[in-house]
């Protein structure tokens, strides 16, 4: 088992395999799988892609364009290491910053702290995500199921993951902040 680095163009424009009209300008992500050859890290990728895709908007149309994937060993390293701090700065509002990498591995650490906050009362979530290095579509599961449970906010998000969310339109869901204590102090937004 190797680590792969998948670059992955993508359309949001109609799929032409769809015999829809002409595709928008191509976009890209970089999503790392774990597999046996270049082969399945190309078809894992693209499963993970679809995957991300699926937790958006209902209609939204982005398509990974097949013939200009590229596919990268990564580099030998430890594996991604995860790191939960929280923090009750005021009745009902919880602070969680997220360091490392959120990963099928991984995630149920994050599960279970954000559980314990539930149960602690907590109704806001302000996730400081100045930390995060890489988050895939288990972790985006994750925050769009704590989505259900908290007034959730995003706060301090590094570009490419800022970019990963609009990919998949969570940033449309969940608003988002420069900083924690502008996060935990907006009000509510309305409905639109």
């Amino acid at each position: 088992m190797a680590l792969y680095r998948v670059i992955v163009p993508f359309s949001e424009g109609p799929s032409e395999a769809a015999g829809g009209a002409e595709a928008s300008q191509a976009r890209y992500t970089g999503i790392q799988v774990e597999a046996e050859s270049d082969a399945e890290a190309k078809r894992l990728a693209v499963a993970e892609f679809e995957e991300m895709v699926s937790l958006s908007r209902p209609g939204r149309r982005s398509h990974a364009i097949e013939g200009e994937i590229r596919v990268e060993r990564a580099p030998v390293t430890r594996r991604a290491a995860l790191e939960i701090a929280t923090a009750l700065p005021s009745p009902g509002i919880a602070v969680v910053r997220v360091a490392g990498a959120v990963n099928a591995h991984n995630f149920h650490h994050l599960q279970q702290g954000l559980d314990d906050l539930a149960a602690k009362g907590a109704s806001r979530l302000v996730l400081d995500l100045s930390a995060l290095t890489y988050i895939n579509s288990t972790g985006m599961s994750l925050f769009v199921a704590a989505g259900d449970l908290f007034d959730m906010r995003r706060a301090a998000v590094p570009a490419r993951i800022t970019r990963l969310f609009r990919m998949i339109g969570l940033d449309e869901i969940f608003p988002s902040f420069m900083s924690v204590a502008e996060a935990a102090k907006a009000p509510k937004a309305g409905p639109a």
